[in-house]
Order: structure tokens, then sequence, then C-alpha cells
């Protein structure tokens, strides 16, 4: 028996190795697998994303887009709003300058002295004065 236990050492150390081979061998390929998935996840994830990010920038883009064009349709509105407001307030100017025209006329100003204080034309103190003689 002496002689058959030495050799149960060597085989059972030489299966140990092997087994220890194997399982480094397997955990190798179970590694590299790993790898090339964790890859084609990582590449499936980054396409999903920019499909994401592709959709989210044309859904902003749009919205910015609409934003301007707001914008736009209200500076028109307020433009349209000034030019009325415009038109009001140079109407009741020249309502204001007609009363002190008159005012002035009915004082028996001079003409030259009503033309420097309003700076209207001599011809249109007289059109005023007679046509407004009340």
């Amino acid at each position: 028996m002496e002689n058959g236990i030495p050799l149960i050492f060597p085989t059972l150390i030489s299966v140990l190795v092997i087994a220890i081979m194997a399982l480094a061998a397997g955990l190798m390929l179970s590694w590299r697998e790993l790898r090339r998935q964790q890859r084609s996840d990582l590449e499936a994830a980054l396409a999903c994303l920019h499909g994401e990010l592709s959709e989210s920038q044309a859904r902003t883009e749009a919205l910015l887009l609409r934003e301007a064009e707001a914008r736009i349709a209200e500076h028109e509105e307020i433009s349209r709003h000034v030019e009325t407001i415009q038109s009001d307030v140079e109407w009741i100017a020249g309502e204001k300058m007609i009363e002190q025209v008159m005012t002035l006329v009915r004082e028996n100003m001079p003409v030259s002295q009503i033309s420097r204080e309003t700076g209207l034309s001599h011809e249109k103190i007289t059109t005023l004065a007679t046509f407004r003689t009340h």
C-alpha cells in the first residue's frame, strides 16, 4: 500500500490542478461573455438615449419656435397699440394747439408772436382764426 499511496497524491494534485485550470478557463470565458454583454447593453442604452435626446431636442426646438412666433405676434400687437396711441396723442396735441392759438387770437396777440410761441405758420394761424371765431 505504501506504493499506492504516493501515487494518489500526484493524481489528486493533478486532478486538483486540472479542476483549477478548468475553473479559471470557465471564469475567463464567463468574464469575456459578461464584458461582451456589457458592451452590447451599453451600446443599446446609448442608442436609446440618443433617440430620446433627439426627440427631446426636436420638442425643445418646436417649443422655442412657438414661443418666438408668440413673441412676434405680441410685438406686432403692441406696435399697433402704440401707433393708435401715437395718433390719439397727436390729435389731442393738435386740439390743444388749436385751443392755444384761439386763446391767443382772442387776446388780440399779434400773429407773429403767436407763430413764435406755437411754431405754426402765419397762414395756419390766420386759417384757424377764420374758421374758429368763437
